[in-house]
């Protein structure tokens, strides 16, 4: 929870690479654990974790991020108001070695592949909120403007459309009426983007010191296209049936939706 140990890793260069907040602070001996990888992407939030994820939610729900490559970190471990830090080498494996130029973009490709799926992850996030909310003002206006059908009436005019345009692009991205672990809803699932672009992931974060190859960067460049137009959609959303929603309720005195500002891919850093 937010009142634990909290454990930080930066790079050499000063970029944080991975934070924990989340150890134990019990009386006595304990352990944090770093994975040698960055952090994961923002989780997505609207379902539950599923059995054998652990606390960080599985690769699905943004559970880890790529590896980190060989080079110097400093880890500081916080709690109870007192930090330390120590820094520590981590080293290419024995065996296999590995070029720093591929270990390096095989890190470039994750981070940015983190970037988008954070994206495609708050947009998801954001539109089950939204849908959310205007369930709850519906059912505010229904218990206390009882007798004001024309300010529920104005209310649910404005919420249909908002109401269409948000499912259709959830069942484009998303399959919420899934039942995890039925294997015919798992080939169903597969059809959808979010899942498909998920599967990426793999390809991208796999590996040792091996950069995504040529064909998952040809399918990439075609997901990030689409995750693009899906980004765009989402935000028009925002700007114009959100906007046109909250005029109405503001004149009907009801609750306005939060649909915050846009969602957009946020730049990375080289990871060096």
């Amino acid at each position: 929870g937010r009142n634990g140990a909290r454990l930080v890793v930066t790079s050499a260069a000063g970029d944080t690479v991975y934070v924990d907040s989340s150890g134990p602070t019990k009386m006595g001996v304990n352990r944090m654990t770093w994975g040698l990888r960055w952090s994961g992407s923002t989780p997505l939030n609207i379902e539950p974790p599923q059995p054998g994820e652990g606390g960080g939610g599985g690769f699905r729900r943004g559970g880890f991020g790529p590896s980190a490559v060989p080079g110097t970190y400093t880890l500081t471990l916080s709690v109870a108001g007192k930090s330390g830090s120590q820094t520590v080498d981590v080293r290419p494996d024995p065996v296999q070695g590995g070029d720093p130029a591929r270990f390096q973009a095989q890190l470039a490709a994750g981070l940015q592949f983190r970037a988008e799926l954070s994206a495609l992850h708050e947009m998801l996030n954001r539109l089950v909120s939204i849908e959310t909310q205007i369930r709850n003002v519906q059912q505010a206006l229904r218990d206390n403007a009882k007798d004001d059908t024309a300010a529920l009436a104005a209310v649910n005019r404005a919420s249909r459309e908002l109401s269409r345009k948000l499912k259709q692009l959830k069942d484009t991205l998303y399959n919420s009426d899934q039942q995890r672990g039925a294997p015919e809803d798992d080939i169903h699932y597969l059809t959808r983007f979010a899942d498909q672009f998920q599967g990426l992931g793999f390809s991208v974060f796999g590996g040792y010191a091996q950069p995504p190859a040529p064909q998952v960067v040809d399918e990439w460049r075609a997901d990030r296209a689409k995750l693009d137009g899906f980004l765009a959609t989402f935000n028009g959303i925002l700007s114009t049936d959100v906007a046109a929603f909250n005029q109405a309720a503001n004149a009907n005195h009801a609750p306005v939706l939060v649909g915050g500002g846009p969602v957009t891919i946020r730049a990375v850093s080289s990871g060096r």
